[in-house]
């Protein structure tokens, strides 16, 4: 009994959350939002690596990521199939909604997909967006 109760607080807590903007994810090393803590915790990682020689440039990340929020409107546009994370399991909503606004940003003359999966999906919504503004693209 005690199970069921605790199951079901669990669930209201969820949907409260959810309702609220916020969505919960159980800690794992795959996670694209990783829990520090529970990786720390792994020992995943015993000390920071340096990554020398690589520049991070958090100011300009933090801007690409404010230009691909711009198209948030297009992506809850989307029809419900590619939208639905029950038929797809392995492209998160992060995927689908960065590789979605970097070619709508980018608008590539060229294109080249390789497999024929969600991601292939998403790239032909943006790309025949692309198109509706004049954007010739090549697909191969």
């Amino acid at each position: 009994m005690l199970q069921l109760v605790k199951k079901i607080i669990r669930e209201k807590a969820i949907d409260s959350l959810k309702s609220r903007g916020y969505f919960v994810a159980r800690p794992h090393f795959y996670n694209p939002i990783p829990d520090k803590e529970y990786i720390n915790g792994q020992g995943y990682w015993k000390q920071p690596y340096p990554c020398h020689g690589i520049e991070f440039n958090d100011t300009a990340q933090l801007s690409l990521l404010e230009e691909i929020s711009s198209f948030a409107n297009e992506i809850n546009e989307l029809p419900e199939d590619v939208l639905n994370p029950q038929k797809n399991q392995s492209f998160l909503d992060m995927d689908l909604e960065f590789l979605y606004g970097m070619i709508r940003l980018i608008k590539p003359k060229k294109f080249i997909e390789i497999g024929a999966g969600w991601s292939t999906l998403v790239s032909l919504h943006a790309i025949e967006k692309n198109k509706k503004e004049d954007m010739d693209v090549r697909i191969r």
